[in-house]
């Protein structure tokens, strides 16, 4: 807990006082500021002279909070980072579906093409028996035709 005075009477030890203060774990200036009171100087009681005031400031330093603010700014790159992988991850799955959809219509159009190469060659074999027929009956009356 604080020890700093709320009151306007400070006990002096060897001309000084000695307070613990607790201050936020922030970067920031601490500013403590007290006046001097007229029971501690004769002049200023007996006089119109205006009591001294004491300013000091101290700039306050936080690694922690510098920690903790330099580990928040690296998650906060890491989390991009993850997020630019998976939109890069997502492109890449979709140029996948979209190679996998063209080899399968590449697919479907060879097996067309061997349907259809299947089928001539079934008529060109039918073709050519008719004319290994026709040839021999053309040579059996070429044949009578000599005789």
């Amino acid at each position: 807990a604080s020890t700093l005075p709320t009151t306007a009477s400070v006990t002096l030890v060897g001309g000084s006082a000695t307070y613990t203060a607790y201050v936020p774990d922030s970067a920031s200036t601490l500013t403590l500021s007290a006046v001097e009171g007229a029971t501690t100087d004769n002049v200023i009681a007996n006089t119109a002279t205006a009591a001294a005031a004491i300013t000091a400031s101290a700039a306050l330093a936080s690694p922690s909070a510098d920690a903790s603010n330099a580990a928040t700014d690296a998650a906060n790159e890491a989390t991009d980072a993850a997020n630019a992988a998976t939109d890069a991850a997502n492109a890449a799955a979709d140029s996948a579906d979209a190679a996998t959809q063209a080899a399968q219509d590449a697919g479907a159009k060879a097996d067309a093409a061997l349907a259809a190469v299947t089928a001539l060659s079934q008529q060109v074999t039918s073709v050519l028996a008719k004319i290994a027929g026709l040839a021999a009956s053309l040579a059996r009356i070429i044949k009578k035709v000599k005789a």
